[in-house]
């Protein structure tokens, strides 16, 4: 989200916005940081990003999860849903 969650206001990120995906009336923006390059959040549409932008980003920790994106195809299948 571009706004803070209720009790979870310090999980914000700062990101690279990269890609949105219109998907009705969700969007997929493609995110990316330093440490991380590759970063997909799902998000209500519109959305108020712009590619190539630089912001901040709120995470929902209560809704997170976590993929490997090297190990995608292992057979753990590369999910790591929030603990």
């Amino acid at each position: 989200s571009t706004r803070p969650f209720a009790r979870q206001t310090d999980n914000c990120l700062t990101v690279r916005v990269n890609a949105i995906e219109p998907l009705g009336s969700k969007a997929d923006v493609w995110l990316s940081t330093d440490q991380h390059p590759r970063i997909v959040a799902r998000l209500d549409w519109p959305v108020e990003l712009t590619p190539g932008r630089v912001t901040q980003v709120y995470v929902d920790v209560e809704r997170v999860h976590y993929f490997d994106w090297d190990d995608a195809n292992d057979e753990r299948g590369g999910n790591r849903d929030a603990p």
